[in-house]
């Protein structure tokens, strides 16, 4: 008895190598596989399923042969703009391997070739390549190569949402593993040393700012401008002429009276300057015009005065701006503030984030020795 194929079509020998005839919508479809019969009908079946998914897609009237580079600037055009400046940044470092190596190395394939064994390949080869192709003489970091990963997986993500493709091929591929990044908490000692260090007043500020506020150092804290300073408050503004801070969302957040005294020293001697005719409406400015820069512009930038003081002042080399913000956040639940209030002036989108903070403090750990035990280490300290 003939056997009943279980897909619309033929199969035929053909010299050393099988003719595979599939029909579909009045068109016929013709490969040729090389291998044993079944390696030829498991390939009509598995063509099959994709020619009807195909078919279903075209009548739904839904993009078909969507390549991975359309993909990424579908993305980078609709999707990278929304976000905040620093975000957009490392999300187009991060697409420059994936360009490499999805559209130049692989050819430009369409989404629906894209497997998850393609998506565990590149994490192999990214490994000793870097986002340009070359070869690398060490292997690159598992936490650069973590963040690629993810960005890959939000690239799949919008795939889906857009319906250009059937499921996340990242999904069953896990992510390398590598440790985190401790941030350099400075103590007040160290912290003296710093401030004493930034000689220049925008400098000093900004560091002062950035320890008694928590503020994130470029997104939020170059962004404010005078009137953003409302008494015992400083307000962060999302969304205003186009800047969005991280979260999209604007907060209010306490000001010490060490950080107000600052602010008004501050005001005195820069607020009323002209510049041009004009006043500059930003706290952290150009005090005046150098190297092509007016004066009264925004300051984009005071990294690298930081990162002098910072050796001035013969702290770790692996302190960064972004690590005053974690001091912030670390004292106030060190010193027993309810963290979702924290959480509130930090401005993270969920109290997880926040609540990760205490592992970078030690005042709880106490509880676990008595306290007459306590009492005897104080004595002997």
């Amino acid at each position: 008895m003939a056997r009943r194929n279980d897909y619309p079509g033929c199969i035929r020998k053909r010299a050393a190598a099988w003719q595979v005839i599939l029909r579909l919508d009045g068109e016929r479809h013709q490969y040729t596989v090389q291998g044993a019969r079944k390696d030829a009908e498991q390939f009509a079946r598995s063509k099959m399923r994709d020619l009807e998914s195909r078919s279903v897609r075209v009548t739904a009237g839904l993009a078909v042969d969507v390549t991975f580079s359309r993909l990424m600037a579908e993305f980078e055009n609709s999707y990278i703009p929304d976000l905040a400046p620093r975000t957009r940044a490392t999300y187009l470092d991060s697409m420059k391997p994936l360009r490499v190596y999805f559209v130049h190395k692989m050819g430009d394939p369409t989404l629906d070739k894209i497997r998850a064994g393609h998506v565990r390949k590149f994490l192999t080869w990214r490994r000793w390549h870097g986002p340009d192709g070359s070869k690398l003489h060490k292997p690159m970091h598992g936490r650069t190569i973590g963040r690629e990963y993810a960005v890959l997986r939000r690239l799949f993500s919008v795939a889906t949402e857009l319906e250009y493709r059937e499921g996340n091929p990242t999904t069953p591929v896990k992510p390398p593993k590598y440790d985190d990044r401790q941030p350099v908490i400075l103590d007040d000692d160290q912290f003296a040393k710093l401030l004493a260090e930034c000689r220049d007043p925008m400098l000093h500020l900004w560091a002062l700012l950035l320890a008694e506020t928590g503020v994130r150092s470029q997104s939020e804290a170059l962004w404010l401008r005078w009137d953003d300073i409302d008494g015992n408050y400083l307000h962060v503004v999302s969304g205003r002429d186009g800047h969005r801070t991280k979260g999209g969302r604007s907060r209010w957040v306490p000001l010490t009276p060490r950080l107000r005294a600052a602010l008004s020293e501050h005001a005195a001697q820069f607020q009323m300057q002209m510049y041009g005719g004009k006043r500059s409406p930003w706290v952290f400015h150009q005090p005046f015009s150098q190297r092509g820069v007016a004066g009264g512009t925004r300051i984009k930038s005071l990294r690298r005065g930081l990162d002098g003081a910072r050796d001035r002042a013969e702290l770790p080399s692996d302190f960064r701006p972004h690590d005053l913000r974690h001091r912030r956040c670390t004292d106030w639940l060190s010193a027993g503030q309810p963290a979702h209030i924290v959480q509130k002036a930090m401005g993270h989108a969920s109290i997880k984030t926040t609540l990760e903070y205490y592992k970078f403090t030690r005042q709880d750990l106490d509880q676990l020795v008595p306290q007459d035990e306590r009492a005897e280490l104080a004595a002997l300290v």
